[in-house]
């Protein structure tokens, strides 16, 4: 007897993402950026993924859009931004111009005050 199926997906959630204001809950909430991997599973071991979903979903009602292989790699960037945001790392200025880049179909760049300061002892000279 073999037992096989296929699972709901586990929900990964990257954290927060885009400031909206949601379609069905009407709260002021920051979407987060998610993915789900539908795996076919032996025995309840998964063994083959079949499906990546990646989605912006509300974190109160779960409400949310599914994104095309296009903005995939957009939201990605808004994220880790959102995430500098979030820990304080860049100003509430760096913020929006990174959502209104994304607004626009670019791919929002880290600004440079969130990135870790160069060591100049920790770079290797290979001119010697």
């Amino acid at each position: 007897m073999i037992i096989f199926g296929l699972g709901s997906g586990k929900l990964h959630d990257f954290g927060p993402t885009l400031p909206v204001t949601c379609a069905r809950c009407h709260n002021r909430v920051m979407y987060h950026y998610a993915s789900r991997t539908r795996w076919f599973r032996l025995y309840f071991i998964p063994v083959i993924p079949l499906s990546r979903t990646h989605m912006l979903m509300c974190p109160i009602c779960s409400n949310g859009a599914v994104l095309n292989r296009e903005d995939v790699a957009r939201v990605k960037a808004l994220n880790a931004v959102a995430l500098q945001y979030e820990a304080k790392a860049i100003s509430d200025e760096e913020f929006q111009r990174a959502v209104a880049a994304y607004g626009q179909g670019q791919v929002p760049e880290l600004p440079v005050s969130a990135l870790p300061p160069v060591d100049a002892a920790s770079r290797t000279d290979r001119s010697e």
